[in-house]
């Protein structure tokens, strides 16, 4: 039991400075599709402005990969049914907030490849941007955005989990984020 505890908390550290690392990546992202959006958004209101015509479009994702081999074996010989209830429900939580970050992963990764589809599709970035390519991928940006602010969200929640369970007090149970005003809500 102590050694299932010593290697869970190990794998928890390891993976709390991968979430730390990608809150960071996320907010990037989350500038960096920004910026497609504006530059789209441009061509799209001045379609004869051949000055935007040219945009800088940056539509990569770089996934961050986490450990679960401690939990894993946890669950596999039984060792968390030793644990008492509410122990086993922090770790639990944790893995959970974790296991949903990598679900939003995946959403983004499809945004990406959806994207090459846009470009393949309309022949974008060979030559300049017309309206109809500028059209077509600011739709598939706009839902990348959206993906974006769930897996912000989970990337948080998971953080902010890991280092409470580390530092021996109760982590959030919800978080929320404004959409208006970018503002974040912890519970």
């Amino acid at each position: 039991m102590k050694e299932a505890r010593a290697t869970l908390r190990e794998e928890i550290e390891s993976n709390s400075k991968e979430m730390a690392e990608a809150v960071e990546g996320i907010k990037v992202q989350k500038a960096t599709m920004k910026k497609n959006v504006d530059a789209l958004t441009k061509i799209m209101e001045s379609p004869k402005d051949k000055s935007l015509q040219d945009p800088e479009i940056n539509a990569s994702y770089s996934n961050k990969t986490l450990k679960d081999t401690a939990r894993k074996t946890a669950q596999t010989t039984g060792a968390l049914s030793y644990m008492p209830y509410a122990e086993a429900q922090k770790y639990a939580a944790i893995y959970q907030a974790q296991e949903a970050f990598e679900e939003s992963e995946a959403k983004i990764v499809e945004d990406e490849a959806q994207f090459f589809g846009v470009m393949t599709k309309t022949n974008f970035g060979h030559g300049p941007v017309t309206p109809e390519q500028a059209s077509m991928a600011l739709e598939r940006f706009g839902i990348w955005q959206g993906h974006l602010v769930y897996l912000n969200l989970m990337a948080r929640l998971s953080s902010l989990s890991d280092k409470a369970f580390l530092e021996g007090r109760e982590g959030p149970s919800k978080l929320s984020e404004d959409l208006g005003s970018g503002g974040d809500n912890v519970h």
